[in-house]
């Protein structure tokens, strides 16, 4: 009888410890997922700055603009 419970609490530390695992790799995309926004940002930012054309100056505020709200709807 102790071999069943031993092996069936084995088995539910190994499913904790999954789960566990999963929720730290989550957490990790999703900051990865905020970096990138924040760094494509950056880069819009520098385009931005570079720009002489008005068209290419407009649409890189557009870049900028989408990538700190993706930023910040990922927060």
């Amino acid at each position: 009888v102790h071999k069943v419970y031993r092996t069936h609490w084995l088995r539910a530390k190994a499913v904790r410890d999954r789960w566990s695992e999963e929720e730290q790799l989550l957490t990790a995309e999703f900051q990865w997922t905020i970096n990138y926004f924040n760094y494509r940002a950056i880069q819009w930012h520098t385009c931005h700055s570079e720009c002489d054309a008005l068209g290419t100056s407009c649409y890189a505020a557009r870049q900028i603009a989408v990538y700190e709200r993706l930023s910040e709807h990922a927060k």
